[in-house]
């Protein structure tokens, strides 16, 4: 039986090296990354989401916990040009678990809006968000 992880005292890179375990860890993950008063993963979280990859079921909830993690830091509010960039690269991504999510972690802005449209996702039928 494995024995729980203890994520407390765990570093921003041990924390996002969590977010490919099982769910609830992910979440326990997410959640301390997002309440750390300093971040340094931001790099990680990019190459997670660059991540085109899918399990055998066609997910990658690595990208949605990601995504949802920079959104929760307020790394997505235009200031970095990579994390935002990563993100609008994600709408293409062919997960649909990853489509129903890209478009909500998206600043509103007119930049956010033409990239939304240019890719495609709102007349993807798997993406739930049109």
């Amino acid at each position: 039986m494995a024995r729980p992880t203890d994520l407390a005292k765990a570093s921003t890179e041990q924390l996002v090296a969590e977010l490919v375990s099982q769910l609830p860890l992910r979440r326990h993950a997410q959640r301390l990354i997002v309440e750390k008063d300093r971040f340094d993963g931001v790099q990680a979280l990019i190459e997670l989401i660059n991540d085109q990859a899918m399990d055998e079921i066609g997910l990658n909830a690595e990208i949605v916990h990601a995504m949802w993690t920079l959104h929760g830091r307020g790394v997505l509010d235009g200031e970095n040009r990579d994390a935002l960039k990563a993100v609008v690269g994600a709408l293409r991504h062919p997960s649909a678990g990853v489509a129903s999510q890209r478009v909500q972690v998206l600043p509103r802005t007119d930049a956010s809006t033409s990239a939304i449209v240019q890719s495609g996702v709102l007349k993807d039928k798997n993406a739930r968000c049109n």
